[in-house]
């Protein structure tokens, strides 16, 4: 069902917007304290240029990965401001994702009874078209 998948989905990006966003932004000071790290060791140290070749490496793939947690952030940050200015999205969300389950689940179930044509009933019309079968069947069989 559309609806069913729409607010599923819905859900999900919200939850997922915040949580990036909260991990990126957490992220970047980490990567920043690594990077200084790896500096301190490039300045205090004496080093062999293999060694050398293998921090400038490392310090370089640290700082792409900064690189990217810090354009993650600022190009999630509007949305996330957006969701947490309406903090009670979520929970309205969940909610209309029960309400959606319960109107799939009651159509599901939902059976159909004649008012007023009592005769095109399935079950009526099951059973007619059985003794007509029947009958048809005995009169082959009476031919014969």
């Amino acid at each position: 069902m559309f609806a069913r998948k729409a607010v599923g989905n819905t859900i999900y990006y919200l939850e997922a917007v915040k949580s990036r966003y909260e991990f990126s932004v957490q992220r970047i000071p980490e990567l920043q304290t690594e990077i200084s790290d790896i500096q301190h060791i490039l300045e205090l140290n004496n080093h062999d240029a293999v060694a050398l070749v293998r921090l400038a490496k490392e310090l370089k793939n640290v700082l792409q990965e900064r690189r990217q947690m810090k354009i993650e952030a600022e190009t999630l940050k509007p949305l996330y401001d957006l969701f947490c200015q309406y903090d009670k999205l979520e929970c309205e969300l969940k909610r209309a994702q029960k309400d959606v389950d319960r109107i799939i689940e009651v159509q599901e179930n939902r059976r159909f009874s004649p008012r007023i044509r009592t005769d095109l009933e399935p079950s009526l019309l099951k059973k007619k078209n059985d003794l007509e079968k029947l009958k048809q069947v005995m009169e082959m069989r009476n031919a014969s």
